[in-house]
């Protein structure tokens, strides 16, 4: 592809990625998109035949990103269940940073939430054979509780402007892991996470 339809492909992508995130998927037309993003009605059509296909698009480049930050994550840090706090810590500040991520994750969340659950669930299943995770507490479920939870903090900070977003997410996890370690260690767990996702 050239360099000019790549710019343009950009373009779109972006101002798509602002709308959905505003306005969610049922919320948000292919007018809007190509007149945000300054291009003419064609030029999209060149590039996304449909709406479902730019809301694929913008799933598939948030996605993308996230196999490579476990990777790195799980190879840097032993105990999976700082991996998954700090997972989280890393997609809040993506989420209130870069709109193609935020729209990429109300997308996924409306379209596809067991992607999610599915990838903390793997992440978790060590924790669970070692049995680090609380009596009763398989990696399956914790990952549903921490899904549900995670995309609860988002979903009602971004309602109130993302001001505090971290900080929610500090208070669901210091609550959270009481359910979730079988040693729970809260204040010692976020702090470690924290860090990882910082480097």
């Amino acid at each position: 592809m050239q360099q000019r339809a790549l710019a343009t492909r950009e373009r779109l992508l972006r101002a798509a990625a602002e709308i959905f995130a505003a306005n969610g998927y049922a919320g948000t037309s292919l007018t809007e998109i190509h007149e945000r993003a300054g291009v003419t009605k064609g030029a999209i059509y060149f590039h996304y035949p449909n709406k479902e296909s730019v809301a694929e698009a913008i799933v598939e480049r948030q996605l993308e990103r996230w196999p490579a930050l476990v990777k790195r994550f799980c190879a840097e840090e032993s105990d999976p269940v700082v991996v998954v706090v700090a997972l989280t810590f890393a997609i809040t500040r993506a989420f209130r940073d870069e709109p193609v991520m935020r729209a990429g994750a109300r997308l996924a969340l409306d379209r596809n939430v067991g992607a999610w659950e599915a990838a903390f669930t793997q992440v978790l299943d060590p924790a669970e054979r070692a049995g680090e995770l609380a009596e009763g507490v398989t990696a399956e479920k914790a990952a549903r509780v921490v899904v549900s939870s995670f995309f609860g903090v988002f979903q009602v900070s971004d309602t109130l402007g993302r001001a505090d977003t971290e900080e929610r997410l500090r208070e669901m996890w210091r609550v959270v892991l009481f359910g979730i370690q079988a040693e729970p260690s809260p204040r010692t767990t976020v702090r470690r996470a924290e860090a990882l996702a910082l480097t």
